[in-house]
């Protein structure tokens, strides 16, 4: 017996879910978004000022096709406010870079680093940014190098040049541990109940313990007594 779902019937949730995302992401930010790329489920959003310091953005993470074929972006719906992150579009100069649990890279100046608690989702993004900076690099000649950072309330737009290489390991500071509130911890666990993959790893653990207590229930020691 397995927990699994069919995979015909894990294939239309996956969709679905998608589809659910792909139009809050449109009526969120723009409705020129096509397409969800890569997703994960719950981040937390670093700035490195000296030091680095939590910002008040988390939520989900999306790298998105737009309308224009050749454009993509990143958006972190914030859980907390109506304002998100964005790095809008991306370019072919965008750099990221990979030191486990958290994703960094420079954008207009400033360093940024995410934080993923799920390890396969942080090798997801990883993975689906280099596949679309390496996308763009190919047809460099229709791309639009203005980078924009836009929130709900605010649009600064700059012209970034491409970013410089991390600091060496031994300088660079390391990523504090995130320690979340009741809140945060509450759309952390809402947010993993509608991941499939922990569904099943719970519904697993569930029919474990099941079988365990039904086997003891039915042993000869158990009913002797």
């Amino acid at each position: 017996m397995t927990s699994e779902l069919p995979s015909n019937d894990n294939a239309a949730l996956q969709a679905h879910r998608k589809q659910a995302n792909l139009k809050l992401l449109q009526r969120t930010c723009r409705p020129t978004i096509t397409d969800i790329l890569v997703s994960a489920t719950h981040v937390v959003l670093y700035e490195y000022r000296s030091s680095w310091h939590k910002t008040t953005q988390e939520g989900t993470l999306f790298v998105v096709k737009e309308e224009d074929s050749n454009t993509a972006s990143l958006i972190l719906l914030n859980r907390h406010s109506t304002e998100n992150f964005e790095v809008h579009p991306l370019t072919p100069q965008f750099q990221v870079q990979q030191d486990a649990p958290y994703l960094m890279f420079k954008h207009e100046d400033r360093v940024w680093g995410i934080y993923f608690p799920l390890p396969e989702e942080q090798q997801a993004v990883f993975q689906g940014l280099q596949r679309v900076v390496q996308q763009l690099r190919m047809n460099p000649t229709t791309m639009n190098t203005t980078v924009t950072t836009q929130t709900t309330t605010t649009v600064a737009t700059t012209t970034v040049s491409t970013p410089a290489a991390a600091p060496p390991v031994s300088t660079t500071p390391t990523l504090p541990g995130v320690a979340l509130d009741k809140k945060a911890l509450q759309l952390a666990l809402l947010s993993l109940m509608q991941d499939d993959r922990f569904l099943t790893l719970l519904h697993q653990q569930y029919l474990k313990v099941i079988r365990t207590k039904a086997a003891s229930s039915s042993s000869p020691s158990a009913s002797e007594k």
